[in-house]
């Protein structure tokens, strides 16, 4: 939940920057693309946290069912 609130974050920055900034100047368009990719990559980033904590709790969980039925099946034979 805390990477969505991260990633959330980032989406409000890009939308600030967008509104503010809608037409660069010749100079500058290179901030607003630095900016997009940097929160692109943070976003990616999360997801990835994301699905790799999911992952380890899911396994856990999981193990944890074989191990009570592995005791149960040890002592009815």
């Amino acid at each position: 939940m805390v990477w969505l609130k991260f990633a959330g974050v980032f989406v409000t920055i890009i939308a600030a920057l967008a509104r503010a900034n809608p037409r660069p100047t010749p100079g500058e368009p290179q901030v607003l693309y630095i900016v997009l990719a940097v929160a692109i990559v943070g976003g990616l980033v999360s997801v990835v946290l994301l699905v790799k904590v999911l992952d380890r709790r899911f396994r856990q969980r999981r193990s944890r069912r074989r191990r009570r039925r592995d005791r149960i099946s040890r002592f009815r034979f």
